[in-house]
This record gives structure tokens, sequence and C-alpha cells, in this order.
């Protein structure tokens, strides 16, 4: 019929466009379907609409009180509704009919059937317990909304989060500090999944962040008393709080971006004791007086040392590139930057390193981190060691087409004098034996001809050698420095067993270096002095030394010193005089003292290190105060630098904005403290960098 009436009596496209029909015309034309449906709703719906709409609301009701009645009568009325619309020209009708009769209703009898529910529950129930049954509610009303009316679900769930979340939100956040105090992770998690859909949760970012900071501070708040301890409670405690909130992170909150970054400022806060004054911890966290930059660059220093033999290389490498997340949260980078560099120097020279390829790994991670220019001098550090093997070979090369042999085996290393830590102001100068200071004079021949135009100048207080001991019944080895073993060798040298302190000090011409430039090499043997030939001349010198300048109070300090390392390793001990004896003076030494070789030496190792300098609390003190004054210089010439290219780019900025400026330039680098920046302005405002606008104290003007 549809095909041979209708189709019939409907006008051609011609006819419509050159007048034959007039427009209007097709639509009393409609199919059959079409007559139906509209027919459906003229006689049906219109007519029992309100009966109809009560009907479908009482099911509802029924089936969210758990009622059998008729829903399952539901979701067919209200397909009918919508089959209205397939009505040509009444597209928008169907929907207007759902709204009508159902959704609207729904909406209003739901509003209703929430707020009894949450009043009723937020009276009779704590809020964990709320949170629970709002999420099985939650659950059943998608379900329900599924099987009946999907085209409602959204509405649905706005009109949820409405009333039974963001109404009832302070009810919500009542307990969340106590929650996450707890760590009750099943209850945090069902109020993250409750507030998580409308972004409410920042009062539980907010209270995740000071947890995090508070459990810091408690972890980190008594560090031990010895100081090979103190960095590595301080970093591994660090490292299991990150790796358990990490882990927590992602079982209770997803994995969402907004708590890993909410923890992340929270470590970088307490780890370097900066605690919101507005927060609660302001009044409970202690005045921190560690310096995180040294800790961790301790504790990596103590995992790229040959010393650790209990874990495996990749148990150190996952070690090393946690270190590197915990490098992220300090503020003082360059802090860290100067004392990485001075014990990579250490790991370097004199062989300490475990193995090239984690030292490499470390500095590749770091560059990652701040960029090239932070460890551009690592990279030239470890370029130089990994050039020597290279360049030793060529020298016994050289050696062998001169013909030259030696008894004893060396190894030089060429360092770049700008990269390298080394400083050769105020160590002693020495005199070493006569087989080391040929091999040395060869090299340095074997390098100039090689190198044309290049400075070479040695470094021997970072020198180290070997020794073997032959007059003990087993064949120790000791490593020592230089100096060390040049006192041991000269007890060879004057072939005994005894030998004079002011003998000693003579032979060697020990001496204190004043002001002398960084060296740019160091290897494994002597210092360019000259070395007398003969063994009479040495004689000589002992014969006619002033005794009033062997008396020196600092000379006698300075040999002290020298001998204590092996004094202690009981190689040498000094022999007691009738006088120190009386005085329980021990080893005490003087310039008349005798010190001998312990023909009776023996130890459980056979191979024994005597340490460079002190290795105690007094050393590294000196050492942190040394980088202190370092960095402070550093900082305030780069803060310098900062104001003269700010000014010098924009001529004229205001006080505020210039130190926002500085800020934002040396975050990367350090914090640093306003005082000092405006001590740096007025110390080129003193030097007529800049000055002040006559007219507004509180504006700055390039000086060209």
């Amino acid at each position: 019929m549809n095909t041979q009436h209708v189709k019939n009596l409907r006008p051609s496209e011609a006819d419509m466009c050159y007048g034959a029909a007039l427009p209007m015309a097709d639509q009393h034309t409609m199919e059959i379907l079409e007559v139906g449906l509209a027919f459906w709703r003229l006689y049906l719906i219109d007519c029992i609409k309100s009966r109809l709409s009560s009907c479908l609301m009482r099911e509802v009701l029924n089936d969210r009180l758990g009622i059998c009645g008729q829903q399952n009568c539901i979701q067919p009325c209200l397909a009918s509704f919508l089959r209205v619309g397939e009505v040509r020209d009444f597209e928008r009708a169907g929907m207007e009919i759902y709204n009508q009769i159902f959704q609207n209703p729904l909406i209003d009898a739901t509003r209703s059937f929430y707020s009894q529910w949450a009043c009723q529950r937020e009276s009779e129930l704590g809020c964990a317990q709320y949170v629970t049954e709002a999420l099985a509610l939650r659950t059943e009303e998608h379900n329900r909304a599924m099987q009946y009316y999907k085209c409602s679900l959204l509405s649905m769930q706005n009109l949820f989060q409405e009333i039974i979340v963001e109404q009832r939100l302070n009810f919500l956040n009542m307990n969340v500090r106590y929650v996450i105090a707890e760590e009750d992770k099943s209850n945090l998690r069902n109020l993250f999944r409750l507030l998580s859909p409308n972004n409410l949760c920042n009062e539980l970012l907010h209270c995740f962040g000071e947890h995090v900071r508070t459990s810091i501070l408690e972890a980190i708040s008594n560090l031990p008393k010895d100081s090979s301890l103190t960095q590595v409670h301080f970093i591994e405690s660090l490292l299991n709080l990150r790796s358990r909130f990490l882990e927590y992170i992602d079982d209770v909150f997803d994995g969402k971006t907004a708590f890993r970054n909410q923890m992340d400022k929270a470590f970088n806060l307490a780890v370097n004791g900066r605690v919101p004054s507005s927060s609660i911890l302001a009044t409970t966290s202690k005045q921190t007086n560690y310096r995180p930059s040294e800790l961790l660059c301790r504790y990596m220093d103590s995992l790229l040392r040959k010393s650790v033999k209990t874990m495996t290389i990749s148990e150190t490498e996952t070690k090393l590139t946690a270190s590197i997340a915990i490098f992220k949260y300090i503020d003082d980078k360059d802090l860290f930057q100067k004392y990485y560099q001075r014990m990579l120097c250490k790991r370097l020279v004199f062989n300490y390193s475990s193995i090239l390829e984690l030292e490499e790994s470390v500095i590749n991670q770091l560059k990652t981190v701040c960029g090239y220019e932070f460890t551009s001098k690592f990279q030239r550090m470890f370029n130089d060691v990994q050039l020597s093997p290279e360049l030793n070979r060529k020298f016994t090369e050289y050696l062998q087409s001169k013909d030259i042999r030696f008894t004893f085996g060396h190894h030089f290393h060429v360092l770049t004098q700008c990269s390298w830590p080394i400083s050769l102001s105020g160590v002693t100068d020495f005199l070493l034996p006569l087989e080391l200071y040929t091999c040395t004079y060869h090299f340095e021949e074997f390098y100039t001809a090689a190198h044309q135009g290049r400075k070479m100048r040695w470094a021997h207080s970072y020198s180290t050698v070997e020794i073997q001991l032959l007059f003990t019944d087993k064949a120790y080895q000791i490593q020592a420095p230089a100096i060390n073993a040049a006192i041991l060798l000269f007890f060879d040298h004057m072939d005994s067993d005894r030998i004079k302190v002011k003998d000693l000090h003579f032979g060697l011409q020990l001496a204190v270096s004043e002001g002398r430039s960084p060296m740019c090499n160091e290897n494994s043997s002597t210092s360019k002095q000259n070395v007398p030939a003969t063994d009479s001349s040495i004689t000589s010198k002992m014969e006619t030394c002033s005794q009033g300048v062997l008396d020196s109070s600092c000379e006698l300090d300075l040999i002290q010193r020298l001998l204590t390392p092996l004094i202690e390793l009981n190689i040498i001990y000094v022999e007691a005089t009738e006088r120190q004896s009386n005085n329980s003076l021990g080893n005490i030494v003087t310039m008349d003292s005798v010190i001998a070789l312990n023909r009776s030496f023996t130890s459980k190792r056979l191979k024994l290190r005597v340490n460079f300098g002190s290795q105690g609390k007094e050393s590294n003190q000196s050492e942190a105060d040394q980088v202190d004054r370092q960095v402070n210089e550093d900082r305030r010439y780069f803060i310098q630098a900062a104001i003269v290219r700010i000014l010098k780019a924009r001529r004229q900025i205001k006080h505020a904005q210039l130190i926002e400026t500085i800020l934002q330039q040396a975050s990367n680098r350090f914090q640093p403290p306003i005082p000092l920046i405006k001590r740096c302005i007025e110390g080129l405002i003193d030097t007529g960098y800049l000055e002040r606008n006559p007219d507004d104290p509180d504006q700055y003007s390039y000086l060209a």
C-alpha cells in the first residue's frame, strides 16, 4: 500500500520545483507506520499520560524498595515514547513525551528519595559507613538506569553527586585527616571513589600532603650521631617512604597525578626543612640541621666505592636510580654538585670506583635531570680517566723503544685542570726516591713530545703507591699516599731499621706548599724536583742542618700528622725515650725521636690501606666548611650576573619583579635567600652597574 498508493499521491521533485504541487502537500501523505504512531500518541498516550506517569514512578519506587511489581513494563513503555519520534517532521516529539511523562517526574521523585536517604544516613551512621552505603546506592542506581531507562542515566548520576556528595561534603571531610593518618586503605579508597567523579578531593589532597610531610619528618627526626650511619639512615628512610607512598597512591587513588604531585611537593618541603607557616607541622617540627645535599652525595659515594661487597651490581644500580629520585627533591643542587665533584675525583683518581659503567650511568641520569651544564665537569673528569689506559699503553711502547725498564709498575692520569677539584695550596711538598722520580721524568719527556704547547704540572699529593713489605713473615701489600710510601722507602734508602725524625725531615725535604695553583696532572709516582743522585749528598744535608729550624712547632705537627697513619697500623713505632716514659707521652714525636720498623708486624689482612689524611669528623667538617665557602661565593656571582642580565635586557624593573625573576632563574640550582639578593643589588649599585630611580626608589635602572 505504501508503494502503490502513498507514493503515487506524493508530488515528485519536479512538481515541487516547478510549482505543479504545493510544498505542504507532502505532509498529507504519511506512510502506514507513521499514521499508526501518530494515532498511538493522539488517542492513547495523550489521554492517559498523567496516570501512566504515576504508574511508572510507582514501579521505579517499588524497584528501589525491593518490592516485586510490574517493573518489566517500564522499559517497553518508555520505548514506545521514543518510537513516536520516528514520525516524519516530529523527530523531537519522542524525547518531549519521554521527558514530560517520565524523566521530569523521575528527577523530582529521585531528588526527594535521595534527600530523605541522605538525611537519615547522615544522622544514623558514621562517615565510613555512610560512604560505603552511598557507593552501594550509586551502584544500584546505575544498574537500574542501565536496565530500565538508559536515557536518564546521566541525569541520575548528576543528581546523586549533587545531593549525596556535594551537599554532604563537610560531613564527608570531617574525618578525612583521621582516616589518612590511620592509613585505612579500604575506607580511604571508598571515600576517593565517592569524591573523584566531581573532583571534590581538595581536602583529601591537602590532608594527604600533610600526612606525607609528617611521616618524613618523623623518619628523619632522630639521625644517628655516627657520621657513617647518618647518610644511610637519612636516604634509605626517604626511599622506603617514597616507595611506600607510591604503592599507596596506586592502590588507593588509582595512581592519580594530582596525588603524586602532592607527594612530591611534600617531599620537597620536608627534605629541605621548609614547612609552611600555615601548616600544623610548623608548630611541631624541629629546626633541621642536616644537609640533604651532602648526605645524599655521601650515600651515593658509599654505593659507588669498591668497599660495597654485600650487594650485586643490579642492586647497586637500583639504589642509585632511586637516589636520583631523592635528588630531584633537593633545592641546593649546586651544593650537591660541589660534593659530588670532590667525591668523584677521589673515586676516579684513587681507583675507589667499583665499576666505571655505574659512574657513567649516574652522570647520565644527573644530566637528564639538570642538563648538560650541570654535569659537564663530571663528564670531562670521566673522559680523562677513560683515556688513561691508551695513554699508558703508548708510554709503555715509548719506554720499550728507548730500552728503559723499571722494576715496578706505573700508571699515570693526565687531568684537565679546569675540571678537577685539585688544589696544591697548603699540601706537603716532599722528595721522593730516585726510581720514582726517574719514571716521572721519562713520562714528562714522552708527554711533552706528543702534545706540543701543553703545560703539565704534577699533583703528587693525590698519588698512590703500592708497597710490599719484605721484612715480615708474610708478604703484606700496603696501598699508601706517595708521601707515606716515601717515609717507608726512606728506611730502604738509609739501610736501617731506625731513623731519627730530624734525618727523615731533611732527607725528604718536607715543606708546606703556599698558594700554588691547581694541578692538571696526577700520577702514581713522584713530584718533579731535583733528586740527589747519591746517598752522601743527603747525609751531608742532615749534618749541616740548623737545629733552630728543626724545633719549629709547625714542622713537628706536620711530621706527627704524616707518621700517625703508619703508627696506627703498627708498621712503625716511636722508640720511647726516658723523658717520654716519665711523662707518659707515648707516641708524641720530637725532632730527637727515633722511629723504627716493626719487624714483628702482623695483621689478619694481607692487603692494607693507608688513608689520605684524616678520615674523621674533623676532616669532614673542614671539607664542609670549604665547600660552603665556594658555594656561597658561586651563588653571589650567579645572582649578580643574573641581575645584570635582567637589567641589561629590560633597562628598568621594579624591585618585586626583579626578586621574582631571580628566584625563577635560580630555582634549578638553589633557593636564594632574599637578604642575599638584596646585598647583591646594593653591591651592584655601589659598583655602578645599576641605580635607583630618583622618582621611584622601588625601581632600578641599568647603567650602560
